[in-house]
């Protein structure tokens, strides 16, 4: 309902307002330095009935689930930073996603 782009459940587990489009850099990538794409974002909490993964991808179209289990990096109060690191494996380019789906 916002126009900001995100579906309302991404929008829910992100803790934002879906009304409001209120959600800039709550997700961010880099690179560390081993190579690694490193993903940061922000889980609402508390939060139950839903479910989320990494996914990855060469060209943005095929995705794979990485089984990269993200680790909680601190409390921000209303919702909890956390990073996945995930291996390029030598990829020259490679997409990350963060899949959400309800129980």
């Amino acid at each position: 309902p916002d126009r900001d782009g995100f579906q309302n459940l991404i929008e829910f587990f992100l803790g934002g307002n879906p009304t409001s489009p209120d959600l800039h850099e709550v997700v961010t990538s880099a690179h560390d330095d081993d190579g690694n794409l490193v993903l940061n974002y922000r889980v609402a909490k508390p939060l139950s009935g839903i479910t989320h993964s990494v996914q990855s991808s060469t060209n943005a179209v095929t995705w794979t689930n990485t089984g990269i289990t993200p680790v909680a990096v601190s409390d921000q109060g209303s919702h909890t930073l956390m990073q996945a690191t995930v291996p390029t494996n030598g990829e020259n380019r490679m997409f990350l996603r963060i899949s959400v789906k309800t129980d």
